[in-house]
């Protein structure tokens, strides 16, 4: 079964880029984060006191919130980033670039979470930053197009942390939905400081 939601998540991930992509003429990448994190934000609690009642929304602070918050922010610049390049940049360029963000992992375990990727790994990562550089083509690339390609490769590093923190959140044994609530509250309360500026 969790295969299947990986599927149904992959499915929401592209419509999500493609409503961004549609709106990019009319909103800012900052804006749709906040609408974006508005209405995840209010499903989140939804369903949280559904499940749970009024003792899921009263256990919301957990023991890692430090964490938590630092994972919200990592993963709000992740997310305004990925919006403004899918926003400047043809759709299967940014969401290339974003996905990207394995190979930063892949260079950041060791130091992160203590893992240590093969040769074989470290090898697949070198191919994979030639096959980025073939996609950004900075050699012809006008300095607007170059500058939302790498501000684009920038949200799947940020990408890049905000996995490990889930990873360490989830070491900790931090459930799931009160990463995902926080990320969401951080990602509002950022955009809506953000767009005020």
């Amino acid at each position: 079964m969790g295969s299947a939601w990986m599927l149904v998540a992959g499915l929401c991930f592209a419509l999500m880029s493609v409503v961004v992509k549609s709106l990019g003429h009319a909103f800012s990448g900052v804006e749709l984060v906040f609408y974006r994190s508005l209405f995840g934000l209010l499903a989140i609690v939804a369903i949280l006191y559904a499940q749970q009642g009024g003792a899921g929304v009263r256990n919301l602070l957990g023991e890692h919130i430090g964490l938590n918050i630092r994972r919200g922010v990592v993963g709000f610049i992740a997310l305004a980033t990925f919006f403004y390049a899918l926003i400047e940049l043809p759709m299967s360029v940014a969401v290339t670039l974003n996905y990207a963000s394995p190979l930063f992992l892949a260079l950041l375990m060791p130091w992160q979470l203590g893992e240590r990727p093969g040769a074989a790994q470290y090898g697949s990562v070198a191919l994979g930053f030639v096959g980025v550089a073939l996609l950004l083509r900075p050699w012809e690339a006008h300095s607007g197009e170059l500058f939302a390609g790498l501000v684009g490769l920038f949200s799947g590093v940020m990408a890049a942390f905000a996995y490990i923190h889930v990873r360490q959140l989830r070491r900790r044994g931090e459930p799931e939905w009160r990463t995902v609530f926080w990320f969401a509250a951080v990602a509002l309360a950022g955009a809506a400081g953000v767009a005020t500026v």
